[in-house]
């Protein structure tokens, strides 16, 4: 029986995939083998808010991950960079649109990319609360990051719509490219105007060859963008298939890891 070749598996989970946006290495980020033949670098980002270097002053990419240094480096048959966990959580989007729509060309994917913020608009809509007491009440309950500076001024989903446009629809990007605006200036007062005109408003990602960009839009109550919560969402616009939209949990543990296994998982189907 011939002896199967190692397999190496990049899993990268949680804001940002290293070889697309340039992030730095997290204590978090683990090796391990088993007798299966199959060695899994896990890079991982609890707790690591930061220690990302995203980009430098020039926007070039500041210090790769190790893991991710080797697997280009070894580039052969036998290495998958796979990512699925970087963007969206458990919401299926990169395995997704690759798969699924491989017959269609991408246009374009907007959407809803960070469950914190999300949830701090969502309910400032429901609630007429101030951003400032959102903010805390989300802290309070484990949702918003002690330093909420990646979720609320829009970096975190500004480096997810760079791993889109470079894994989906081939742009060569870097963040320093992205139009970015967070959500620190929404007021109560403009969140009741919009209800009162039938409208949201969401911090809203779009991702095409014109146009990058993370920034606060007005959506219509009832759409797809009506989502409450740390729900994520996301409208892929194909040529062939119309607007095909995915929704899911952004954030968890449990669902982070769900992603993780289903990447792992469809390497051992092809490999073996």
């Amino acid at each position: 029986m011939k002896k199967k070749k190692v397999l190496s598996t990049l899993l990268i989970a949680g804001m940002v995939a290293s070889m697309m946006v340039g992030c730095g290495k997290s204590a978090d980020d683990k090796k391990e083998s088993d007798n299966s033949g199959v060695t899994t670098y896990t890079v991982g980002t609890e707790g690591a808010y930061p220690p990302f270097n995203l980009v430098n002053e020039k926007g070039e990419p500041d210090g790769y991950d190790i893991a991710v240094m080797k697997a280009i480096d070894d580039l052969n048959p036998d290495v998958e960079f796979k990512y699925e966990a970087s963007v969206g959580g458990a919401m299926p989007i990169i395995n997704f649109t690759k798969e699924t729509l491989s017959s269609c060309g991408i246009k374009s994917i907007v959407g809803i990319l960070n469950g914190t913020t999300n949830y701090i608009l969502s309910r400032m809509a429901s609630e007429g609360s101030s951003y400032d007491i959102t903010l805390k009440e989300s802290q309070e309950l484990g949702i918003a990051e002690t330093d909420p500076t990646q979720d609320v001024e829009g970096i975190d989903a500004a480096c997810k719509t760079v791993i889109l446009a470079n894994s989906l629809l081939g742009i060569d990007a870097t963040y320093s490219d992205v139009d970015v605006e967070g959500i620190s200036n929404i007021t109560s007062q403009a969140m009741d105007l919009a209800r009162k005109e039938g409208y949201l408003i969401k911090l809203i990602a779009e991702v095409s060859k014109d146009k990058l960009q993370v920034s606060p839009r007005l959506v219509k109550k009832g759409s797809a963008y009506d989502l409450s919560g740390t729900l994520n969402m996301a409208t892929v616009r194909t040529d062939l298939a119309g607007d095909v939209s995915v929704i899911g949990l952004g954030a968890g543990s449990l669902e982070t890891a769900s992603a993780m296994l289903t990447d792992l998982i469809s390497i051992l189907k092809v490999k073996y």
